[in-house]
């Protein structure tokens, strides 16, 4: 049977994420304690006592969803489990090249902080180029079902489908805080 590993982009993360694998593995501890010194960041408090605000953040969200996918990619490799292939979905690609021998963890953690910067601060220096702009991903809810309660919501559209029950929706800033409070009341889990 073959295999392969399949790496999330941002919207995957929450607080306490990939502690069961830090807990169960040396070898995850090993790449936190790798990750601290590349980065130069306390990344186990980010990922284990971090806020969902705090996560909310590019420049910590990045790091964070990495992390966790190398975390998990070693477990499963040190427990016997090997992909034949590996994908990402947008940031998860960085973790993809790892897999597939074109970057080491050592090169990817501090590309994957300044990328998560770089955007951080367009968005801040600029906000006429990021246009107040905001995405969120909503889960538990089916992409017609988000269309439809977004539907006169003034600025907020749904923009990338990623799964069954898994939309993103994109626009200004105010428009997403509108349309992440309506589908909550909805029944969006997030």
């Amino acid at each position: 049977m073959k295999r392969s590993f399949l790496f999330p982009g941002q919207g995957a993360q929450y607080p306490g994420m990939c502690k069961d694998f830090y807990d169960k593995s040396e070898t995850v501890r090993e790449l936190f304690s790798i990750a601290d010194k590349v980065t130069g960041r306390d990344l186990k408090s980010l990922l284990f006592d971090g806020t969902v605000e705090d996560l909310k953040q590019t420049e910590n969200t990045q790091i964070a969803i990495t992390l966790m996918s190398l975390s998990i990619r070693r477990y499963l490799i040190s427990n016997g489990i090997e992909a034949d292939g590996a994908a990402g979905f947008s940031l998860g690609e960085f973790s993809a090249m790892v897999d597939a021998g074109i970057l080491t963890e050592e090169q990817v953690l501090p590309m994957v902080i300044e990328r998560g910067e770089i955007m951080a601060r367009v968005g801040k220096e600029n906000p006429t180029l990021a246009g107040g702009s905001a995405m969120a991903a909503v889960i538990g809810m089916s992409s017609a079902d988000v269309s439809s309660n977004i539907d006169s919501i003034k600025d907020a559209y749904a923009a990338n489908f990623n799964a069954p029950t898994q939309t993103v929706i994109s626009g200004t800033s105010a428009g997403v805080e509108a349309a992440s409070a309506k589908l909550k009341e909805a029944g969006a889990r997030r």
